[in-house]
């Protein structure tokens, strides 16, 4: 795994996947460590002031999981030539954490990652909102999608028809959603009627594969059972996990395109803000012209720095044919004001997700991110007016 960016996000990232155990693990960033740095990057003293943050963090780092083997790099990774020499292209995983990388750069490491089928996962906290964006390339297979023992019920009966209808012994739920697909076992009776038996067919209706359609927690279809002659008695049917091919959006798309490719599961992770993903969308969009033009972060309540980022996002609005509001305004003017902090309790949040779709990336085990995930909570910045500011 290899991860740049050992800030407060980036160090949280960075134990828990040492923690969970990877082969190697290579740290990587270009800073010196600050004071500010110090408000939540939990590795770094006082005595680390001035040195790269990598390099002092990496023994710590080390020291939770001696089966791993931790590594810091230095150097710059904006061409092909320096990825390489930082070791990225032998790595499953490349994750850019509290991204110090403009999107040129961040586009640029996404085609070099897409190009050699290594999983890619950007990770940022500004202020108080966040996002996760996760490229894993055209064709990703997941070998589990939940992770679960497959689920199995006994069987009471068995109809014969064009919808076949399971029932499970009394008492017992099947713990089937309709998609599923499933076996049976162990049945008495339901053999092939003459007629059906073909080189190809089963000689009866055990080791067959059928997708379910649920009726009730005890009941379920199988389609056509009519082939088969009638159910006696007994028989299992047991849940069979199948490989599922996610398809995502190389970053380029992602970062251009007016609609979102956010991930279904997590629309409505917070049903009162189901609606700000666009503009902290536009907002992280915008934070990222204003850092590579004026080659910095903007200051902590700053009037003017917040009304250069606000001209951004309604330029960003206007491209994309959407209203900007006032509560749309309100909600940037917080963001731009606090964008240079990096909040611990939010660095711990998405640190956890972000090393989760990492283990999903190397294991191949649950569904990972498809491919957009933003959150924010704004109401613990104070809504203060401009004329306020100064």
């Amino acid at each position: 795994v290899f991860l740049s960016g050992a800030g407060g996000l980036g160090i949280e990232i960075a134990k828990n996947i040492v923690l969970s155990g990877c082969k190697e693990f290579i740290l990587h960033d270009t800073e010196a460590a600050t004071a500010m740095d110090l408000a939540s990057q939990f590795f770094l003293g006082e005595d680390d002031i001035g040195k790269n943050r990598a390099a002092a963090s990496a023994n710590r780092l080390q020291q939770l999981n001696y089966y791993v083997k931790v590594s810091a790099r230095t150097e710059p990774i904006s061409t092909e030539e320096e990825m390489n020499a930082a070791g990225m292209d032998k790595c499953t995983v490349v994750i850019l954490a509290g991204c110090r990388s403009d999107y040129k750069t961040q586009i640029q490491i996404d085609s070099y990652c897409r190009a050699r089928k290594i999983a890619f996962i950007i990770a940022d906290v500004k202020g108080a909102m966040c996002k996760i964006i996760n490229d894993f390339g055209d064709k990703y297979t997941v070998l589990d999608p939940d992770g679960e023992e497959p689920k199995e019920c006994m069987i009471k009966e068995i109809t014969n028809e064009k919808n076949g209808l399971v029932t499970t012994i009394t008492g017992q739920r099947h713990g089937f959603a309709s998609g599923d697909t499933i076996t049976l076992k162990e049945v008495e009776g339901m053999k092939a009627l003459a007629q059906e038996i073909s080189m190809e067919s089963k000689p009866s209706i055990n080791d067959t594969l059928h997708v379910v359609k649920v009726v009730d927690p005890y009941q379920f279809r199988i389609g056509d059972t009519r082939k088969y002659d009638k159910y006696i008695r007994n028989g299992v049917a047991k849940q069979v996990k199948l490989t599922k091919e996610v398809s995502f959006k190389e970053l380029k798309k992602v970062y251009s395109e007016s609609e979102l490719p956010i991930d279904r599961n997590l629309e409505a992770l917070d049903f009162a803000k189901s609606e700000e993903h666009f503009v902290t969308h536009a907002t992280f969009q915008a934070l990222d012209q204003f850092e590579s033009a004026m080659k910095r972060k903007p200051e902590v309540w700053d009037q003017k720095d917040t009304e250069e980022i606000l001209k951004i996002i309604k330029t960003i609005y206007e491209k994309a044919n959407r209203s900007f509001g006032e509560k749309e305004e309100l909600f940037a003017r917080k963001a731009a004001c606090t964008a240079r902090a990096e909040l611990s309790p939010l660095c711990a949040f998405v640190g956890g997700i972000a090393a989760q779709e990492a283990i999903k990336a190397i294991t191949g085990k649950y569904t990972p991110i498809s491919q957009v995930m933003y959150y924010n909570c704004q109401e613990l910045v104070p809504n203060i007016e401009a004329k306020d500011m100064d």
